[in-house]
């Protein structure tokens, strides 16, 4: 189970890893309208701040799940962080697409699939209701 848990740690790592590099390399992901201020707001996390935040924990992520680390629960801590990330940037391409464009665009929808994903392994997590074995 542990190893497991580690695996998809790692895979919710690497998405969250390249997040950050695409934000980075594509800086006009998300699209500014300084007259809406829901949008306006919402395109700070496009910023190169939020970039960078991503690549760390992504990379923290990395060694935390490469390296076994279950002290603390700090793959439980990191599990609920990457969750909040991902909500929130599924919400910021949501409400981005429903501002500018025609409909929803393949980000929104695979950022919806990521935050489902890393939704499912905290119900999973064991300690929540469930005997770890």
């Amino acid at each position: 189970m542990c190893k497991r848990r580690d695996l998809n740690l790692v895979v919710d790592s690497l998405e969250t890893l390249v997040a950050g590099l695409v934000l980075a390399v594509n800086r006009k992901m998300l699209q500014d309208d300084p007259h809406d201020h829901v949008v306006h707001f919402m395109h700070a996390f496009g910023n190169v701040n939020w970039a960078v935040l991503l690549i760390i924990l992504g990379v923290v992520g990395i060694v935390i799940s490469l390296g076994h680390i279950h002290h603390w629960y700090l793959d439980a801590i990191l599990l609920s962080i990457y969750g909040g990330l991902w909500l929130t940037y599924f919400v910021a391409f949501f409400i981005q697409d429903m501002h500018f464009g025609p409909g929803l665009r393949i980000g929104t929808v695979l950022s919806c699939f990521v935050f489902i994903r890393i939704l499912l392994q905290a119900l999973d997590f064991p300690g929540h209701g469930r005997r770890s074995e």
